[in-house]
């Protein structure tokens, strides 16, 4: 608990300190990125974005040294440069923040399984990409541009996916019964109390299905380094940068 409570402290200090960095950044030119932003959120969101890009250069660097050399020091520098990239693009918008969030807001989620829903989100972004890469550089043989416009169409895939299970959790919501297709009580229980009298949550399975949903999306950034990870023979350096991402 002590190493819990030292995590937060330390954590709760980096957010508050973020508006005072933000401050004295410049969002990107032109400010077509952050056009649906709340003005007062758009330095933090210009910081992020630019440390983004600061750390995709740097993911480039790295990827170009390991092509002259493939020294371990390289490898691993990518791998760290991928995990604070993952750090950071997670704090904007998209892969699914707002799907997870809107669940557990709106249903009897525990913070556990919010939680959880996140880490399956991001595991299987991570895992879909290396399957798309094996499957399209891999066994398919297609050139780089091909591979990212095959793998475009996991973004439509995962839309569908997400419109399934909302609609499958709405009907079963309506009807009165849980996924795992128990009947309801007839009247909602404010203080979680079930039928039986004793006290329960909300079914998790439709919240980490809606996480893996989101999830079948994979992320452009993972497939550039698997890409070209893949191309120079050391595809489990690419493996192992995706997954520090997801993290």
């Amino acid at each position: 608990m002590q190493v819990i409570r030292r995590a937060g402290m330390v954590a709760g200090l980096w957010l508050a300190a973020m508006p005072a960095l933000a401050a004295g950044l410049t969002p990107p030119p032109g400010g077509s990125p952050f056009a649906g932003v709340p003005e007062w959120l758009r330095p933090l969101a210009g910081w992020a974005f630019g440390l983004q890009r600061q750390l995709t250069g740097e993911m480039r660097e790295h990827l170009a040294a390991i092509k002259d050399g493939g020294s371990t020091e390289a490898m691993a520098a990518l791998v760290l440069a991928a995990f604070l990239y993952g750090v950071f693009h997670a704090i904007g918008p998209g892969h699914g923040k707002v799907v997870i969030g809107g669940l557990i807001a709106t249903r009897r989620a525990r913070i556990v399984h919010g939680i959880a829903a996140s880490f399956v989100a991001a595991m299987v972004q991570a895992g879909v990409a290396v399957a798309a890469i094996a499957i399209l550089a891999g066994a398919l043989a297609l050139a780089p541009a091909a591979v990212m416009d095959k793998a475009a169409w996991l973004e439509i895939g995962s839309f569908a996916m997400i419109a399934g299970v909302g609609m499958a959790m709405t009907w079963h919501s309506l009807t009165g019964r849980s996924l795992t297709g128990h009947s309801g009580c007839g009247h909602a229980h404010h203080h979680g109390e079930g039928c039986c009298g004793h006290r329960h949550h909300d079914d998790p399975r439709g919240l980490m299905a809606a996480a893996a949903a989101v999830g079948f999306r994979p992320c452009s950034g993972a497939l550039l380094v698997l890409l070209f990870t893949w191309a120079n023979g050391i595809a489990w350096v690419g493996v192992a940068a995706t997954f520090a991402m997801g993290i």
